[in-house]
């Protein structure tokens, strides 16, 4: 993934626009340092809208789920908290 500066976007966006055509490159508009726009292939668009319109249904099942071993590491609520054993009393053999 690339970084490039809006004004420098501005400047080479044909040559930015064939680089994400050509060989599917993500590039990242910055605006003073901070990320504020992408340019993707149009297949990663297209992809992200197809994901979004399952994911309604991905959450609808989810919540009629239950949870087949709740002993299954990160699978149902978390284990109870383990004291540490108290250390033993003075003069104890």
């Amino acid at each position: 993934m690339i970084r490039v500066a809006l004004k420098a976007a501005q400047r080479d966006l044909a040559a930015l626009v064939r680089a994400v055509e050509q060989d599917g490159e993500r590039i990242v508009l910055t605006r003073r340092g901070r990320p504020v726009a992408a340019l993707l292939p149009y297949g990663a668009i297209e992809a992200l809208d197809r994901l979004g319109r399952l994911l309604p249904d991905v959450a609808d099942v989810a919540a009629g789920l239950k949870d087949p071993d709740p002993a299954a590491p990160g699978l149902g609520p978390p284990p109870p908290r383990r004291r540490a054993p108290a250390p033993p009393p003075e003069g104890a053999p």
